[in-house]
């Protein structure tokens, strides 16, 4: 660090990135922070107002300004958003030097300590600079932190919403990342604990099947023609014992479609209804059996009981209404 009547300067360096033909404009991370530089200091996000204005120089010459812009003070880092002086010799040269310097260029601020405490950082004793009073910032040959870089420096052609994009496609980039490791993440739970995927449990989910409204129906002939797996028992029944051997029938009750097709019987659907305030399953699994039948052959007739349900016929709908308040009571 280098002092005059209490100013100093602190001077980085990173990756360049330059786009073709030039308006001037420039963007430069000029400040790292949560980073020790080679003056033992750490730089604090607390150091630098957001939006404030600041002039550009070349290397600390204050009597020759090159350029003008604004402080974006972001969580890792202090960005300055400007542009070059092309009017004048000054700017002009500056703006070709800082394009032509690419990965060399580095950048330097110059500053007044307002608040400042010793600390220790990575089992190093440092300077915490909290906060400071920002004069310029500048283009140099030398930094403290290798840090800092030019991130851009626009042409005529400029796509102004470029950086907005770039910044959209970092954020899909990492939900994707997330949505991968909360995945992993409660994957991994689940073994640990040795829990079943809850989908094996009670009530099977709703699916969306044919349907078939005229067929008749033998339920334990079907039950006795189907695959003794528990992929293909899960599609054909509505409930499954969460103590059973999933590969066995017995774990599983309310059969409704043949063992040949995909398609949900009616008249299996009806039945199974009529048999579930009867089954020995635990209460607060009815209402989910009803929701996966329902899902086959909704309640349809003129009769329309309480809840608002259409009833499947005449001869049913007294059935049917009191087994719906008597699960949503279960619930």
């Amino acid at each position: 660090m280098t002092t005059a009547v209490e100013l100093a300067s602190k001077t980085f360096r990173a990756p360049f990135e330059v786009k073709d033909d030039a308006t001037g404009s420039v963007q430069a991370a000029f400040s790292v922070f949560n980073v020790i530089d080679s003056d033992g200091d750490v730089v604090k996000p607390s150091a630098f107002t957001d939006g404030q204005e600041v002039q550009m120089v070349w290397a600390h010459q204050w009597d020759q300004p090159i350029g003008r812009g604004t402080v974006k003070v972001g969580r890792k880092q202090a960005v300055f958003d400007g542009h070059f002086f092309l009017d004048t010799a000054a700017g002009m040269e500056g703006y070709k030097t800082v394009k032509a310097m690419g990965n060399l260029q580095e950048w330097s601020f110059g500053f007044r300590v307002l608040e400042a405490e010793d600390g220790e950082f990575d089992n190093r004793g440092v300077q915490f600079l909290k906060k400071l009073e920002l004069f310029e910032v500048s283009p140099v040959l030398v930094g403290a932190n290798r840090e800092t870089r030019t991130v851009d420096i626009k042409g005529a052609n400029y796509d102004p919403l470029s950086g907005l994009k770039d910044m959209m496609a970092e954020m899909r980039g990492a939900m994707t990342a997330m949505r991968s490791a909360m995945s992993r993440m409660e994957r991994a739970m689940e073994m640990e604990a040795g829990a079943e995927p809850e989908e094996t449990k009670g009530a099977i989910a709703p699916h969306t099947t044919p349907k078939d409204a005229d067929a008749t129906w033998d339920g334990p002939g079907e039950v006795a023609a189907m695959e003794a797996t528990a992929s293909a028992l899960r599609a054909k029944h509505a409930w499954v014992d969460p103590d059973g051997d999933p590969d066995a029938k017995a774990s599983y009750k309310f059969p409704h479609h043949p063992a040949d097709s995909t398609a949900a019987i009616r008249a299996a659907v009806n039945n199974a209804k009529a048999r579930l305030s009867q089954a020995n399953i635990p209460d607060g699994d009815r209402a989910g059996v009803l929701r996966h039948l329902n899902g086959h052959f909704p309640p349809e007739s003129g009769i329309e009981p309480a809840d608002g349900k259409q009833l499947a016929d005449d001869s049913d709908a007294l059935i049917f209404e009191a087994l719906e308040r008597e699960l949503m009571d279960c619930n």
